[in-house]
């Protein structure tokens, strides 16, 4: 009877996560119309948006220099690996590298991404923590912003062919104390191997 039971629930769960990413409802991801950016140009990063709404215009320009300027200085990059159990970890100069490699040999780069989820990451010596926060010894002095997007790439290149990419991608972003601008400092794909 319990293994009935546990059936039951086990197809009843699949069956609401299927409903949940599959159909139109209030907890579907927030759709890019195309039109975040302002008609391709950059934007002072005074939100994360804004910094999403500017990798968008870097792609888009294939414009190394703005993708740049959307990292913070202490940025890294992470993904797990589909052989081991070494997770792939890039610093700030290792994947500016990487995606001006790519951007030098495409003739398009289109980037779409659909917001899921958002919460904040607080410092474990950060005063005043609201309550239910979720307290962190990796910045111990900072508040990070953390939010999840579904991410499609569109890379049409001018060797190798062209490919789509999506991803379950999280963005860890950081406000400066002075400027009060914002930049990814980690960027987590969280796409299953």
């Amino acid at each position: 009877m319990k293994r009935i039971v546990r059936r039951n629930c086990f197809c009843l769960f699949i069956a609401f996560l299927t409903a949940l990413f599959t159909g139109s409802c209030i907890f579907s991801p927030k759709k890019d119309s195309g039109q975040t950016t302002n008609d391709g140009k950059i934007e002072i990063p005074a939100t994360p948006d804004k910094v999403v709404n500017n990798l968008k215009v870097a792609f888009q320009q294939l414009n190394i220099n703005f993708y740049r300027d959307c990292l913070h200085d202490n940025y890294f990059y992470t993904s797990k690996s589909e052989t081991d159990t070494l997770d792939i970890r890039f610093s700030k100069s290792e994947d500016v590298r990487v995606i001006e490699n790519i951007m030098n040999n495409c003739t398009s780069f289109v980037f779409t991404s659909s917001e899921f989820g958002s919460m904040e990451e607080w410092g474990k010596d950060v005063p005043n923590p609201p309550n239910g926060a979720v307290i962190v010894d990796e910045h111990p002095n900072e508040v990070w912003l953390v939010k999840t997007y579904l991410i499609d790439m569109d890379i049409f290149t001018k060797t190798y062919g062209d490919f789509k990419i999506h991803q379950l991608m999280e963005f860890k972003f950081v406000q400066d104390r002075q400027s009060k601008l914002y930049a990814i400092i980690q960027w987590n794909d969280l796409t299953t191997p």
